[in-house]
């Protein structure tokens, strides 16, 4: 099975990727929950002083 273009057909890129690299597949939604968490996590409170 050939590595499909992933800018055609993102969704067969993911499928084949959870399947032939997982390490991959499993890196890139670690990197995508930070700035997801960033817009979803309130601000701290402010600090009494």
């Amino acid at each position: 099975m050939s590595t499909p273009q992933f800018w055609s057909t993102p969704f067969r890129y993911i499928r084949w990727a959870a399947h032939e690299k997982p390490a991959i597949l499993a890196s890139l939604c670690i990197g995508f929950m930070g700035p997801v968490s960033l817009a979803a996590i309130p601000p701290h409170p402010p600090r009494p002083r």
